[in-house]
């Protein structure tokens, strides 16, 4: 599954759902990408986006994990 993201002409991407596991984890593949606000405008082109779920007492903690990012 893909989706698109967009805001403006200041934030494009596009992303590849790899890998999702209910209430723990979630990763995304950066397909396409454009930010206005960097010098790299691609920079995250390629990118893997890990959100790893946990339950910490009654919250929810995320954490986020980019792979590849300027590489």
């Amino acid at each position: 599954m893909s989706f698109t993201y967009r805001y403006k002409d200041i934030h494009y991407s596009k992303q590849r759902l790899t890998e999702v596991i209910p209430g723990k984890k979630v990763v995304w593949l950066v397909l396409d990408s454009y930010l206005n606000f960097i010098e790299d405008k691609g920079e995250w082109n390629g990118t893997k986006v890990t959100f790893e779920i946990a339950k910490k007492g009654d919250k929810t903690e995320v954490r986020f994990h980019p792979r590849g990012l300027g590489s």
